[in-house]
C-alpha cells in the first residue's frame, strides 16, 4: 500500500444510517486506517458523522451534504463535491464502494468529473443488475470499468453477475466477503427461564418486501398448532415501509401467529441472546438483490442457526446443513419442514449454532483491504 498517496472512499451510505453498505464502507475504513500505510478520507452523503479508529487513527471526514439516494439531485451533489475538489481526487486512489458515487460518474462528461490516479470499486449485486438495465448505464458502467484498477465483489454470485452482464474484467476482480463489525460484542447471558416453553424466531432487518418476512409468516403459518402456538416471531429493524408493516400484522394475526415489532432498536444484542433461530428469508426483486448478508455472520456468530432463501450471494454466508437451512425462493412447504425441523431438535439448533460462530470468524476486514489496495497500487 502506498505510504503518500490518499485513499479517498466516496459513499452515500454511511452513519449514522445502518444496514450492509453503511456497515461495509466504515469497516472498510477502520481496516484502511488500522495499517496507517496511507492517509484516509470519507466522503459521504446524509447527515453529520464521525468515526475514530480502534487505535484512535484519524479518519477524515468530508459531508457531501445530500440525502444519501440515488435520485439526480443527491448525484448531481456528489458530482459538484468532486468536481470542487478535483485537484485532490486526481491526486488520490478513489474507491467507489457503493451505487451512489458509481452512478455519480456515469456522468463523468455532463458533470465535468476528475478521474483519479487509482480507481477501486466495490460491487454488492444489485447495482450491476441496474446498471445493466438501460442502454446509456451499460455503456457508462463500461466506462468506470475499463478505468478501475481494482473490482472487489462482495460474493461469488456477484462476480457471476459482472461476468455475465459486463465480461472481460476477470485479472482485476477480487472477493472481499463481508465480516464481524469490529466492533462486534457477543450477547449477554440469555435472559429467559430454563422453564421458558417459548421458541423465538428472530429477524433483524429493515420492514421491507424484499427482505421477505411474509414468507417467514406463511411458513410459520403453516407449522402443526401445538408448535405454532409456542413460537414467537419477532422483527427488529425500522418500518421504512409503512403499509408493509401493517401487511405483516395481518397476516400475523391470520395465521395465528404470535408476531412482534420492535421497531429501530440500535442494540440488537438482548434480541440474539434470547433468540432460537434467525431467519431472513429474502428474495429477488426486480433488480434488488441479496448480494451477501453480513447480519447472517451476526446471527451465526451469536450461535443462532439461520433459516434463509437460497437467493443471490446468501448461500455464501449460510452453509446449508451446517450453519443454517436454506430453502429455495417459493417453496413454502420446504420453508415450513425447515422452521419445524428446528424448533423440534435443539441439538440441531446448538451444532448449527456453533458451526455459525466458527463460519463468523472466517473473514477479516484486514484481508479485504489487503486484496483492493495492494502494495504496488498508488
Amino acid at each position: 500500500m502506498p505510504s503518500s498517496t490518499p485513499i479517498i472512499i466516496a459513499s452515500h451510505e454511511f452513519r449514522p444510517r445502518r444496514g450492509g453498505i453503511a456497515t461495509y464502507v466504515a469497516e472498510t475504513a477502520l481496516a484502511l486506517a488500522s495499517t496507517g500505510s496511507a492517509p484516509v478520507e470519507i466522503w459521504h452523503g446524509g447527515p453529520e458523522a464521525d468515526l475514530t479508529g480502534t487505535n484512535g487513527e484519524p479518519i477524515a471526514l468530508r459531508r457531501i451534504r445530500n440525502q444519501g439516494s440515488l435520485n439526480w439531485p443527491c448525484l448531481w451533489r456528489t458530482g459538484r463535491f468532486l468536481r470542487r475538489h478535483r485537484t485532490k481526487v486526481a491526486d488520490s486512489i478513489l474507491c467507489l464502494p457503493e451505487p451512489g458515487p458509481i452512478f455519480t460518474y456515469l456522468y463523468v462528461g455532463p458533470l465535468r468529473l476528475p478521474w483519479p490516479r487509482q480507481l477501486v470499486l466495490i460491487l454488492h449485486g444489485s447495482e450491476i443488475l441496474r446498471l445493466a438495465s438501460l442502454p446509456h448505464r451499460r455503456l457508462g458502467f463500461k466506462r468506470i470499468l475499463e478505468r478501475a484498477d481494482i473490482i472487489g465483489v462482495v460474493s461469488e454470485y456477484t462476480r457471476g453477475l459482472l461476468e455475465t452482464f459486463f465480461p472481460g474484467h476477470s485479472d482485476r476482480v477480487v472477493v472481499v466477503r463481508g465480516a464481524l463489525p469490529s466492533g462486534f460484542r457477543h450477547p449477554p447471558t440469555r435472559s429467559r427461564s430454563a422453564k421458558d416453553s417459548e421458541l423465538r424466531v428472530l429477524t433483524v432487518a429493515r420492514l421491507h418486501p424484499r427482505k421477505g418476512l411474509h414468507h417467514t409468516l406463511a411458513a410459520l403459518a403453516r407449522l402443526p398448532k401445538e408448535l405454532r402456538q409456542r413460537v414467537v416471531y419477532q422483527a427488529v429493524g425500522p418500518a421504512t415501509r409503512p403499509a408493509y408493516a401493517k401487511k405483516l400484522d395481518r397476516l400475523a394475526q391470520a395465521g395465528d401467529v404470535r408476531f412482534e415489532i420492535h421497531g429501530d432498536v440500535r442494540d440488537h444484542r438482548s434480541f440474539y441472546a434470547d433468540a432460537d433461530i434467525f431467519a431472513m428469508t429474502s428474495e429477488r426483486s426486480h433488480t434488488s438483490v441479496e448480494g451477501f448478508g453480513l447480519v447472517y455472520l451476526e446471527a451465526g456468530a451469536c450461535g443462532l442457526p439461520v433459516v434463509a432463501h437460497d437467493t443471490g450471494g446468501v448461500g455464501e454466508a449460510v452453509r446449508h446443513e451446517k450453519t443454517g437451512l436454506l430453502v429455495t425462493p417459493g417453496d413454502v412447504p420446504g420453508l415450513t419442514s425447515a422452521f419445524e425441523r428446528l424448533l423440534k431438535d435443539a441439538a440441531l439448533r446448538r451444532n448449527l449454532g456453533d458451526a455459525g460462530q466458527a463460519r463468523a470468524k472466517e473473514h477479516s476486514w484486514q484481508e479485504n483491504v489487503a486484496k483492493l489496495f495492494p502494495a504496488d497500487l498508488g
